[in-house]
Formats: C-alpha cells, structure tokens, sequence
C-alpha cells in the first residue's frame, strides 16, 4: 500500500457515511440483521419466548388474568389452557429437551427440519392443554399490545402457530426499530450512543424475539429521548409535555414496574431545569403519578401469582431480611456485581439465546469500546449543552446516574425476594437482558465532546458495530441456523 493512500480510502468511506444521515443507517442495518435474527432461530428459543406466546395467545382469547395449574414438579402455578398445536410447535422445536450444553442444542437446532417439518402445519384444531407460565401470568395487555393482534388475526386466517411467531417476531422488531430511529433522530444529544446501543448483537436478538423486551426497550427509548429533550429544552416544562412524559412513563411501568425509577426523571425536571415554582412541582408530581398508579393498581391485580422458579424462596421472610439487616443485604449486592462468584452482566454484550449462542470475548471488547468512543462524539445538532449553565449539565447527568442505579437496586432487589433462597450471600436469575434500557442512561451521564478527531472515531464506531453484528450472524448460523430452512420450505 502506498504511503498515504490510507486517507484517501477514510475520506471514501467518510463521504458514503456522511451522504446518509444516521438514523437512516441504523434503519438500514437494524432491519438487514434482525431480519436474520428472526430467521435464523428456532421457535421458543429466544428468552422466554414460549411462556410469552402463551400469555399472549391467552390475552388474545380474552382472558385477562391467569389461572392457577399445577406445574410438573406438582406445586402450584399459574398459566392456562393454550392450543395443544402451539405446545406441539415449542415441544418439536426441543425448547424443553435439548440439554443444558451448547453443542446438545446444536444438535437438536440442526435435526429441525428434518426430523420435526410438521412443525410448519401446527394450528389450532381445538384441543387444549393447561399449561404453567407463571413467569409471564404478571404481565398486562400493554407488554403484548403489539403481538395480540397477530394472534387475533392469525386465528382468523386459520394461520399455523409457526407463522405467527414469525410474523410477532417481525412486529417486535420493526417497533424497535422505529423506536430507535425517531429517538436517535430528535434527540438532542447523544445520538451516537442511542445508535451503537440499538444495534448490540443483543438489543438486536431480544428486538427479534417474542416477550417483553422490546416493548420495554421501545418504551424506554422513547421516554427517554424525550425526557432529554425537555430537560434541555428553554423555559418552563409545560402541561403537555408532562402529559408526554407520563404517558410514556405509564406504558414502561405497565410492562415491568421495576423500571418505575425512570419516572423519578419526570420529578425532577423542575429541580434540574430550576423553575422550582408551586405549578412546575405539581405538574411534575402528578405527572409521576399518573405514570405509577395504573401500574401499582394492575400489580395489585395479580399479587395472585406468588411462584416463581425457586420453591424455596420465602417472600416475607426475605422482605422482611431485607429491612432488619440492610448492611448485610449491601454486601449481597456486592457479591453479586462485584465479585467472580456470579457475573450477571457477562452477557451483556457476548451471549444470546439462554447461553446457546456465545461470541468470542473479543467481541465484548469491541462492544465496551465502541460504546464508551460514543460518549465523546459531537454531532452538528448536538449545540444544547453549551447553552446551558453548568448547574444543569451536571444536575441531568446526577439524575441519570441515579435513576440506573434505582433500577438495579429494584431489579436486584425483586429477584432476590422471589427466585433466592432465603438468607443467600447472592441474588439468582440476575440476566444481562435487563439491563439493556439502562445502558443508554449511564453513557449519557458522560456524554461529552472530547474526540478530536470526530471522522476517524465515527468510522470506527460503524466498523465496531458492524463487526459484532456480523460475527452474531456467523456464531449464530453455525450453531442456530435451522429455521432458515424452515422458511425456505
């Protein structure tokens, strides 16, 4: 290679990138690779997906709330009666039976097609089988708002089950997707960030999938950008803004409520933005209640459903742990994050597919890079920071940081009552899924223009993202790739 023709090559690729604005490229890329994603795994592999597609198909009969039935290890459960078809389709797939080991579920995921092509055909013919979800028995109407009308609609076709995962699949993703593109497209700052994140092999997959992980990345996303958007904005905030925000803070609490510290942005506004006036509070106070209360009020609802995947865990009594030794419940929290002894964050950006579908680390490392290089860029838009004084740049960054961190105590905090066992040094079922909507909140708190070179790190930022997306599909096909033809028939 000659000497210089390295920036020849940079401008080339800069010119291409620079002809096509950013939300449209994220579009472009997030569609091309989940559309793979979709294709590529098998029905129910994805996280949860089974339990999902049945509380789904059990809102879409008009059955609001779950019923008790009895599990197979004999307890009591929660779940319903759902089409014996859409049993069959999850039970070919080996959802249940593939084995704990990557290499058994790649076996099994490569025999699809030929040992199990009924799968294809599965419909409703009118028998029933009771079955225990109890995982998804919680959640209301709004996490599936997207997916019940394909069940709806599907049922009337006479469509086979499998199409209808496939087609709910497609709708998660394309509302994802858009969910990204308008966020990254008017937020005011931290568009970069919104882009990398959106397009992590993982946001990427859960998008994919059928559950309520993207509802509730679409929701966070969007209150998100929004909430930056007002807490940036000039003047006072007024109603409707706050009708905004706690119409998007209401959605997201409906679909986990352990994301509610996220409405504790909209009672701050006033403190950050300092119009701390008598109607500014008010606002912002029943702005944060009207986003809480319908979610408290369905909680309450189904307080019912009280068994989860650990028989051993003792809900008031570990409440009760918790409040009378804090102290020791901090230094649970610190083993469980901070120590080798359980890494629930190591998926974050390497793993998929309950652990069957695991990168090389090196793509961790580009993941962690490629994020941490999007704090530091500056768009031509992003001008709003140095309007404001320093009192606010740094009360919104505080604000983040203290929302993500709620939001794990919460999450952790949960998951310890309900799938631990009583007085354990480590919280189980941590899954780094769940902390996929906070990912944005704590680069944004770092958010700031310190790249020199702007072109060099954006090219490289593309060619991170493209880097994991493409070793995902590689990773991905070698190991899941029998749905394909499936598909292909």
């Amino acid at each position: 290679m000659k000497k210089g023709s390295m920036k020849p090559s940079l401008s080339l690729i800069w010119g291409k990138m620079k002809s096509i604005k950013l939300e449209k490229l994220f579009l472009i890329l997030f569609f091309g690779f989940g559309l793979l994603f979709v294709a590529m795994v098998p029905p129910g592999w994805n996280t949860d997906e089974p339990d999902h597609t049945y509380r789904i198909y059990q809102l879409s009969a008009g059955n609001l709330l779950s019923e008790p039935v009895i599990s197979p290890m004999g307890n009591r459960a929660f779940g319903g009666d759902v089409p014996s078809g859409l049993v069959n389709l999850y039970k070919d797939a080996g959802v249940r039976d593939a084995g704990s080991k990557a290499v058994d579920k790649t076996q099994k995921a490569r025999g699809l097609a030929d040992t199990h092509p009924e799968m294809l055909s599965y419909k409703n013919d009118g028998t029933f089988t009771s079955i225990n979800f109890s995982g998804a028995a919680l959640y209301s109407p709004i996490t599936y708002a997207i997916y019940i009308p394909v069940f709806l609609v599907g049922q009337l076709l006479s469509l086979p089950f499998f199409a209808m995962v496939i087609i709910a699949r497609v709708i998660g993703l394309i509302a994802t997707g858009f969910a990204f593109y308008f966020a990254i497209k008017y937020i005011k700052i931290g568009k970069w960030i919104l882009f990398v994140v959106g397009l992590l092999p993982t946001t990427v997959i859960q998008a994919a999938s059928v559950g309520a992980d993207a509802p509730l990345i679409t929701l966070s996303v969007l209150f998100l950008a929004y909430a930056m958007n007002v807490i940036l904005a000039k003047g006072p905030t007024t109603i409707k803004q706050y009708a905004i925000l706690a119409l998007f803070g209401m959605l997201l609490t409906f679909m986990k409520l352990a994301y509610a510290p996220f409405v504790l942005l909209i009672l701050a506004i006033p403190f950050i933005t300092r119009n701390i006036n008598r109607r500014q509070i008010l606002l912002a106070v029943a702005g944060c209640v009207a986003a809480l209360v319908p979610a408290i009020i369905w909680t309450m609802m189904v307080s019912y459903v009280d068994t989860n995947s650990n028989l051993q865990a003792n809900f008031p009594l570990q409440k009760e742990f918790i409040l009378s030794e804090p102290i020791v419940y901090l230094k649970t929290l610190f083993y469980t994050f901070f120590t080798p002894e359980q890494a629930p964050l190591e998926g974050m950006f390497g793993t998929a597919i309950w652990g069957s579908v695991t990168l090389p680390a090196i793509f961790t490392y580009v993941a962690v890079a490629a994020s941490v290089l999007t704090i530091g860029i500056k768009d031509n838009r992003e001008v709003t920071i140095k309007k404001n004084d320093n009192y606010r740049n740094v009360a919104w960054r505080i604000a983040l940081l203290a929302v993500a961190a709620l939001t794990v105590l919460l999450i952790a905090t949960v998951l310890y009552i309900y799938s631990s066992t009583l007085y354990q040094s480590t919280i189980i079922g941590l899954q780094s899924r769940y902390f996929i909507p906070l990912i944005p909140l704590i680069l944004l708190a770092g958010y700031g223009n310190f790249v020199k070179n702007q072109k060099i790190v954006k090219i490289a930022i593309v060619g991170a993202v493209l880097f994991m997306l493409l070793g995902a599909v590689a990773v991905m096909y070698h190991r899941l790739y029998q749905t394909l033809p499936l598909l292909l028939g």
